[in-house]
Formats: structure tokens, sequence, C-alpha cells
């Protein structure tokens, strides 16, 4: 009798076990080995917390989001107490930065490969990815123009990290073989707006002033 009721009583025991919550030791453990803990430089987590959070409010494509990725890894690499950056910084901040954000992670698969033993998938697709776009660089990267402080100043109003609010601003390509020239792509909606009305205010001004001029030659006459 004594046998039967031990048999009995550990499936129920496990049954109970089965119900309880994630020790906090279990679950701290978890989120130490999260991905996003490993990546490495401060613009790289703001750029994965702005990503995260337009993943969760639009659901976007795959596509669309690694293009916003890349948007909002250089909208934050613009100090905020500076209206817009120079041409050359651009290029510090893609050579510096941008092409070197995955080094720590490389570094640890590295640290973590025995003697003899090939890469693993994911720093092969690092590597990958590392070459693409050394590659992309040097014949041209197209990216938002952060010498233009319109631009600068749009993207400091850009929130939620929609792709859509980025036909505002201004986009221009840069290339590590001619770092001295910048070449618009595509100038921004709010730029062609506040022109149009520049000029649209410029001609009545300079309509008023023919009249004002054609009305003192009459008195005169």
């Amino acid at each position: 009798m004594v046998g039967t009721t031990s048999k009995a009583s550990t499936p129920k025991r496990a049954r109970a076990n089965a119900g309880k919550p994630m020790s906090h030791s279990t679950a701290k453990k978890e989120k130490i080995f999260h991905p996003m803990s490993r990546k490495a430089g401060q613009l790289e987590r703001a750029q994965l917390r702005t990503t995260k959070l337009s993943v969760s409010k639009l659901k976007r494509s795959k596509a669309r989001l690694e293009s916003s990725d890349r948007h909002v890894f250089f909208c934050n690499a613009v100090p905020p107490d500076v209206p817009n950056i120079s041409l050359p910084e651009v290029h510090e901040i893609i050579r510096d930065i941008w092409l070197r954000r995955h080094d720590a992670i490389l570094a640890e698969e590295e640290a973590n490969r025995r003697k003899g033993q090939p890469r693993s998938m994911k720093a092969e697709k690092i590597h990958g990815l590392k070459e693409a776009e050394k590659e992309e660089y040097r014949t041209g990267i197209e990216i938002l123009d952060l010498t233009d402080p319109l631009t600068v100043s749009l993207l400091r109003e850009w929130d939620d990290g929609d792709p859509a609010y980025l036909h505002l601003c201004r986009f221009i390509r840069v290339s590590s073989t001619d770092p001295e020239k910048a070449l618009v792509v595509s100038r921004g909606q709010r730029e062609i707006e506040i022109e149009a009305k520049a000029k649209k205010y410029g001609d009545k001004k300079a309509k008023q002033s023919v009249s004002s001029e054609d009305s003192m030659e009459v008195e005169r006459q």
C-alpha cells in the first residue's frame, strides 16, 4: 500500500509544479541572454527600441522595417544640441559607428568558437551583412541628409518611426570613394512647400512694389 501511495503522489506533485510560474532567478537568466542585451553602442540600442515600438504599433513589412531601422539609427546619431552635422561627420558616423555596430557580437562569437571550428551561422550572416554594407558605402549609400537643418528638425519630431513620415525629409547619397560629394536623391516635401510659399509671397511682394512705384510715377506726372 505504501509503494502504491508513493507512485500515485509523484505525478500529482509533477502536475502541481507544472502549473507554477517561473522563478525570478530563471526569468532573470533568460533576460540576460536576450539578443538585445548583447547589442553594442548607445545608438544601436536607441535604434532597436524605436524599431520595437514601430513593429508593435504599425505591423510593417520586413523590407520597410529594415529601411526604417537604418533611418532611425542615423536620426539618433545627431547630437541633440546641434541643428545639423557636417558632411565629414556623416562619413565618420557611417565608417566608425554604422559599419562597426555588430563588431561586439562578432567578437563574442569568435571568443566562443573552438579552435578549428567553423564560424557559426549567426557569425556568417553578420559577416555577409557587413561586407554588403561596405560595398554599398563604396558605391553609394542613400541616407537622410543630416547636414540639412530642416531635415534634422523634422527627424526630431519623428516619434513613432513611421516610414511614411520620411517623405518630408531630404535624402542624399554619399560614398567612401568620393567623400567630399553628396548627391541629393530627393528633396523633402516640407522643403518644397516652404519654397513654394516663399515664392508666392515673394511674387506678391514684388507685384506690390511695382504697383507702388507706378503710383508714385503717376503722382510725379
